[in-house]
């Protein structure tokens, strides 16, 4: 394996194939997590987010993909924690911020939901946090951490942004729903 890894570093850095670059950075990331060599596969993907942002973009989703499907939150929240310390493309650091919100709830951190939000809210605007936080709603809607949910909500209606307010009205009503409070969710239509 380690002449793999080799193979495919030199790859990287052969001129000829600069046009495959992406291809074998995710060929590389991939047989690293395979190997649960993970803090390589984080140095590498730090290190050519640095030397390629496009050709690091491509394999952005592989490590914390990976961590999320371990037994252990730890590493996964230890990971996007850093994604969302650092200077990442646009076109993925609401991504990386998902990634963070996901991070915490598995790691059981619910308390600090409300400021995540409202982080997430500054950050990125009312519209990507509503993007950002949608699907984990409706997960901790099913696990019934409606506190949690609360929480959040009341910082997403603070904005006063349409969609936010849209996602909040929903919301109140999956809650009411989850909870066999159908008169209530009745009339908040």
């Amino acid at each position: 394996t380690d002449a793999a890894v080799d193979l495919l570093t030199e790859s990287l850095a052969n001129p000829e194939f600069v046009d495959n670059q992406p291809t074998i950075f995710r060929a590389l990331i991939e047989l690293l997590l395979l190997e649960d060599r993970i803090i390589d596969a984080q140095t590498n993907f730090l290190a050519m987010l640095h030397a390629s942002q496009d050709t690091a973009i491509q394999a952005f989703n592989m490590i914390p993909s990976h961590l999320k499907r371990q037994d252990d939150p730890s590493a996964y929240l230890a990971w996007t924690a850093q994604l969302v310390d650092i200077d990442l493309p646009e076109t993925v650091a609401e991504s990386a911020y998902s990634y963070y919100i996901d991070a915490n709830i598995m790691a059981g951190n619910l308390g600090k939901l409300q400021q995540l939000t409202k982080e997430c809210v500054d950050r990125f605007g009312a519209d990507a946090a509503v993007r950002v936080l949608t699907r984990p709603l409706d997960d901790l809607v099913n696990r019934a951490e409606y506190e949690a949910v609360e929480a959040v909500l009341a910082t997403l209606s603070e904005t006063g942004g349409e969609s936010a307010l849209d996602l909040v009205g929903a919301m109140e009503i999956n809650m009411a729903a989850a909870q066999g409070k159908w008169d209530a969710a009745v009339t908040m239509f």
